[in-house]
Formats: C-alpha cells, sequence, structure tokens
C-alpha cells in the first residue's frame, strides 16, 4: 500500500496547490479508496477563488472535491456488501449515528455532519480529489464495473435532481419550466424527462448552458 497520497489542496484564494502528504494507517471501521473521477461543483469553485462559500471559511489548507468515485483498495474492520476491488460512488456526508435525527433515521439531517472537501466544521473535513482517500463504509455504494467513474460520480448530485423530482409530486403529462440550467437544472430536466413529464422549458441568462439543454432534449428555451 501507497505510504503517501498526492491532493488538490487549497491553501487560500487561487492558491491550490497539488500536494504529496502521508497516509496514516487505515482506522477500524473504515476504506480506503483510490480515486477515480470527480466533478467540480459550485462550491469548489467558490473556495479556489475566495477560500469560503458563504459562511465556511478555510483556515487551514483543505483538500477539495465532493462528488467522488473510485476504488477499494483496503478495508479495515467489518465493511458489509463492500471488497477490496469494488468500484464505489462516494456519499460526501459523514454523519454522526447518535444524535436525534440519526436516531429518527434522518441521517441527511444529522446534528453534527460532516461533509467531505467542507470548511463547515474545524478542524476541516479533506475531500476527495486525493489520490487515495478514506471514507466509512456507509459512505460508499457499490455500482457495476462497466459504469464508468465519471458517471458514478454524478451519483451525489443526481441524487440532488432526483429529490426534487420527488418533491414535486406526479410531475406525469404535465408541462414544467426549470430555471437554471447548470448541471444540477440538466440533471434535473432529465429527471423529469424520465418521469414522465410533459412539455419541457428551461430558462438560463446564459446562452451556452441553454445551447447544451437543447442537446440533452428540452421542448423549449427561454
Amino acid at each position: 500500500m501507497n505510504a503517501h497520497a498526492i491532493a488538490a489542496t487549497l491553501f487560500g484564494p487561487q492558491d491550490l496547490r497539488i500536494v504529496e502528504h502521508p497516509l496514516a494507517p487505515l482506522a477500524p471501521g473504515m476504506v480506503r479508496v483510490r480515486f477515480g473521477a470527480g466533478g467540480i461543483c459550485g462550491s469548489d469553485l467558490h473556495y479556489f477563488r475566495h477560500a469560503r462559500t458563504g459562511d465556511y471559511v478555510v483556515t487551514s489548507p483543505l483538500v477539495l472535491g465532493h462528488e467522488i468515485s473510485g476504488e477499494i483498495v483496503e478495508i479495515s474492520g467489518a465493511a458489509p456488501g463492500l471488497s477490496v476491488g469494488d468500484h464505489v460512488a462516494v456519499n460526501p456526508s459523514r454523519w454522526c449515528g447518535h444524535c436525534a435525527r440519526c436516531l429518527e433515521r434522518r441521517a441527511n439531517l444529522c446534528e453534527n455532519i460532516y461533509f467531505m472537501g467542507s470548511a463547515s466544521k474545524t478542524p476541516h473535513m479533506q475531500g476527495g480529489f486525493a489520490s487515495l482517500f478514506d471514507a466509512t463504509p456507509a459512505q460508499c455504494f457499490k455500482v457495476p464495473p462497466d459504469v464508468a467513474y465519471q458517471a458514478a460520480a454524478l451519483a451525489e448530485p443526481l441524487a440532488v435532481s432526483l429529490h426534487a423530482v420527488a418533491r414535486a409530486g406526479d410531475i406525469a403529462g404535465r408541462n414544467l419550466i426549470l430555471f437554471g440550467a447548470g448541471p444540477i437544472g440538466l440533471l434535473t430536466m432529465l429527471a423529469a424527462r424520465l418521469g414522465g413529464c410533459g412539455e419541457l422549458t428551461v430558462a438560463d441568462i446564459a446562452a451556452a448552458p441553454l445551447a447544451f439543454a437543447r442537446r440533452l432534449g428540452a421542448d423549449r428555451t427561454i
């Protein structure tokens, strides 16, 4: 096992460096993942440009990246359903498991949640733009080996879009308008189409994403 990893590490506004750092032995109850692919979120761009996103300020070197996939290369302890060599999509949220929300099985609302590649807590939780990174087994979702890493890395933003469509209720046959043709908007458009919506209109202030929306099947763009 490699004793070192390289990682895209943010030190300040527009100060992103590829840094080699030593790897500690894998902690019990964790898995080690070799990076496969990652998506660059808008929050990553905010961190890069300003070393902050909203109220979350980078106060120490931060490895970016939370839309990630890879291959499990090491397991320490029990990891039901997972094996070395598995390809996984990684949920960037790490919940505590013992707060009131977790005990209600609403871990997405965990009161003590950490998020990979985020400065929301101090010390910051390092992200997945690294050649090797660690996660809990619960964060790792096995995907078939013929699913490209790039597709698996879209699982996290796609989950946002699927949730939005689910919250909209029965959309079968209904005409919809989506505001915003960024990655989340376009994934939501595809999810709505999968849900059987009627005419689908996409609105944005920029021409390039609207052109992409048309390529993906939008009926109208504004």
